[in-house]
């Protein structure tokens, strides 16, 4: 019973700030294709997708499952990202609200305001996720020659690997492990 109260509160606060997140971008797209039909469909796609992805794969790991939970993990980050934004600027509407701080071309044309917020705001999650792909498929390697001060038992050198910050999944799977491991090498 515990499960199932957890999962909807859960999934009442992520469906919410979902709303939150659509409803404030559609505001700063007004007019343009976010602020359609297809962009909802699409909207909701992203974000349950990595859901419908993880129920498919509970039975069946295959090509749907594993498309659909990199659909989700993306989606899932840049809503991440949004939502952060959202509440940031948000917060400054706010802040303005009380003690008003915005020039005079700001508030003039608040639309057209809104929609270059929302561009930029875009395109900075765009570099982030695009900068975060070229990160994750170029590992850094790094060789350090590290002396030891002691008698040496049984072997003349030994090799100590380290590896960090992977998540094992569908994300990170046989493949890109021994392709690393290839690399290390």
């Amino acid at each position: 019973m515990r499960i199932i109260i957890f999962i909807s509160i859960f999934f009442l606060i992520f469906g919410l700030t979902g709303y939150y997140v659509y409803t404030r971008t559609t505001q700063a797209f007004s007019g343009t294709f976010i602020d359609s039909l297809t962009f909802l469909i699409l909207y909701i796609f992203l974000l349950s997708s990595f859901f419908i992805g993880k129920l498919v794969e509970a039975y069946s790991i295959g090509f749907i499952s594993s498309t659909l939970v990199k659909i989700g993990s993306i989606g899932a980050g840049v809503f991440l990202y949004a939502l952060l934004f959202v509440i940031f600027f948000d917060f400054i509407r706010l802040i303005n609200y009380i003690i008003p701080f915005y020039p005079g071309f700001v508030s003039a044309d608040y639309q057209k305001t809104k929609l270059v917020v929302g561009i930029i705001t875009l395109s900075i999650i765009s570099v982030i996720f695009i900068a975060g792909y070229v990160n994750a498929k170029n590992p850094k390697i790094r060789n350090l020659n590290i002396t030891i001060n002691k008698k040496q038992i049984g072997f003349d050198e030994l090799k100590i690997v380290a590896v960090s910050d992977i998540h094992l999944g569908t994300m990170v799977n046989k493949t890109k492990i021994k392709r690393l491991i290839h690399n290390i090498r």
